[in-house]
């Protein structure tokens, strides 16, 4: 009778193992036709822009899903910094750029139960570092994008990517319009 039962947990174990769906690769990123279009590009009196992370990756975290928004991070830097002067150098540093999803539970209706959803929490920080020694100048534009999103446990991997995608052309959009903010008010001397 014990190795029957033990046989049970056992067999329960491997068909719950075989049923779980399988997260995307860790570190994934979205394909470049899903990044937003942004305006005209921010000629700046400097002599090259640079792009850094400054945050590990999540590939060791306890998250189905991270979504690494770094290159579009970087795409952005690309199509709104040129430098343009002979001097000075334009650091974008990407503080943090990444969506993630978990499944949580929340008590159901009546009290009699939990109901599971998946939660989607999606963060871009950004810091641009302007320095020119040789004209004693500087600024430090910085803003953050963040969003977050529910959806039923059940959905299909396509539509957790279209989630994602969403999320991250909103957040980059939010992005585009706080930093270009920030770049009028505090690279307004090095603006061309």
């Amino acid at each position: 009778m014990r190795r029957l039962r033990s046989f049970g947990v056992f067999f329960s174990l491997v068909l719950l193992a075989a049923c779980e769906t399988a997260p995307p690769p860790s570190g994934s990123t979205l394909p470049p036709a899903s990044w937003p279009a942004y305006g005209e590009p921010f000629r700046l009196d400097v002599a090259e822009v640079l792009v850094e992370k400054s945050f590990p990756s999540a590939a060791g975290s306890q998250a189905l899903y991270p979504l690494d928004l770094t290159p579009a991070v970087e795409d952005w830097a690309v199509a709104r910094l040129r430098a343009v002067g002979s001097h000075g150098k334009a650091r974008v540093v990407v503080g943090n750029a990444i969506i993630q999803e978990s499944i949580k539970r929340k008590i159901a209706g009546g009290g009699l139960g939990f109901e599971r959803f998946r939660h989607y929490q999606g963060v871009i920080e950004v810091r641009i570092d302007v320095t020119d020694i040789s004209t004693q100048r500087f600024g430090f534009p910085a803003a953050t994008a963040s969003l977050r999103r529910t959806a039923p446990v059940d959905i299909d991997a396509a539509r957790r990517r279209r989630i994602g995608e969403a999320m991250a052309a909103d957040m980059l959009r939010r992005l585009d319009r706080a930093l270009a903010a920030q770049i009028r008010e505090r690279l307004a001397g090095f603006i061309r």
